[in-house]
């Protein structure tokens, strides 16, 4: 069977174009730690590096795929935006710490996308239950309990 003429231009354009766009510069950073949470205890943190540090840190894990395009635009555009959402490592009094725990018990964070690919990041009930409570506790360690965020 002969190949179309058409069909291997096509594929020689969508080749070129893919190998062309991981030409594109992506910048992955790790910028340095600021200032962290006073963790309630050793679980909570343990809880937040498995399901949120990835994109609400400076030390993010950038996994193999976040090197090519075009999903490593997605992955570093997710960080980006989780970041200035809420940074567990440059935590500051404008962070907004009731409105995380409201996404964590509303099941939006980690989002369906992440946990799709990040087993690791899936919270049973009884974890998130425990997530929420030991983040409460270390919001208020830190200045950033639900009164303080109310008064922003």
């Amino acid at each position: 069977m002969k190949i179309p003429r058409w069909f291997k231009f096509t594929f020689a354009a969508l080749g070129t174009v893919a190998l062309g766009i991981q030409f594109i510069p992506v910048v992955r950073t790790n910028p340095p730690v600021v200032k962290t949470l006073v963790w309630d205890s050793p679980k909570t943190e343990a809880l937040a590096r498995r399901a949120c540090f990835d994109c609400h840190s400076n030390e993010t894990r950038w996994p193999w795929y976040a090197y090519v395009a075009p999903v490593s635009w997605l992955v570093t555009g997710d960080v980006k935006d989780a970041r200035e959402e809420f940074n567990f490592t440059d935590v500051s009094s404008d962070d907004r710490a009731e409105r995380l725990v409201e996404r964590i018990e509303n099941g939006e964070m980690p989002p369906l996308r992440y946990r799709a690919l990040h087993g690791e990041a899936r919270l049973s009930e009884t974890e998130k239950q425990e997530y929420v409570a030991g983040l409460q506790r270390s919001f208020q360690r830190s200045g950033l309990g639900p009164d303080e965020a109310k008064k922003k």
